[in-house]
């Protein structure tokens, strides 16, 4: 099981510079609202991504 999820953490590893440039943008507390949806949003597809990898349904 450990296998499966190598290509996956080689994945997510491209994004990451993603996700600290978007907190340095959205740091304060005027975006609070916006830090909320965002967060709700991008940890939904991240769980409904790491599902279909899982599951193999991820290429085609």
């Amino acid at each position: 099981m450990s296998n499966w999820f190598v290509s996956y953490t080689r994945f997510i590893a491209m994004v990451f510079l993603l996700f600290v440039v978007g907190g340095q943008c959205l740091k304060g507390k005027q975006r609070k609202l916006l830090k909320s949806l965002l967060f709700i949003a991008l940890g939904g597809m991240q769980f409904y991504l790491l599902r279909r990898h899982i599951n193999f349904y991820w290429a085609g």
